[in-house]
């Protein structure tokens, strides 16, 4: 099947193949609905921005102001320590093998500026990547005093739960002699 078979005009005098595209060279770049592709950019981004603060706070009224910052705290914390460790080693791995880079006439130095420079990049973006996947869709399990989930009845109401009884202490054990 041929270029103009399929509707498709071809660039006159040339025989590769290749397609005429009616993509303006200056200018901005307009979508099918005459709109400047940068507007369609700001109101996606708009939007999106939206929609994330709707469910966001969503999910601070679910689970509470208090816990809610406590959540963002102890994740953020868990994520950058665990991103860290990962881009410490990674700029080990990139010390060890820049040496490498004088052999490709290049500067070994100008090019551990630049590959760390990426990788802190890299390690910011997946910080805040994995925090705002995390945020979202982390179960959160509010735990009692000793530990164990609070049954619902004890968490609803405002009085304290009945103490369990002490258990009976056992006499020591008789030593051999």
């Amino acid at each position: 099947m041929t270029l103009t078979a399929l509707g498709l005009p071809t660039v006159p005098g040339r025989t590769d193949g290749a397609v005429a595209r009616d993509v303006p060279t200056s200018g901005p770049l307009l979508d099918t609905y005459g709109r400047a592709a940068t507007d369609l950019r700001v109101s996606l981004t708009d939007r999106i921005t939206g929609l994330a603060l709707e469910r966001y706070n969503a999910r601070e009224e679910e689970l509470g102001e208090d816990l809610m910052g406590a959540l963002e705290r102890f994740l953020l914390l868990q994520i950058i320590d665990e991103r860290w460790r990962e881009h410490l080693f990674d700029m080990d791995y990139l010390r060890e093998g820049i040496h490498l880079r004088g052999f490709a006439q290049i500067d070994p130095l100008v090019a551990y500026k630049n590959e760390a420079f990426t990788l802190f990049g890299d390690l910011m973006n997946s910080v805040w990547t994995d925090y705002a996947r995390m945020i979202f869709n982390v179960e959160v399990n509010v735990e009692g005093q000793n530990g164990a989930g609070a049954p619902p009845a004890a968490a609803a109401s405002s009085e304290p739960a009945p103490e369990a009884p002490a258990a009976p202490e056992t006499p020591p054990a008789p030593s051999e002699g």
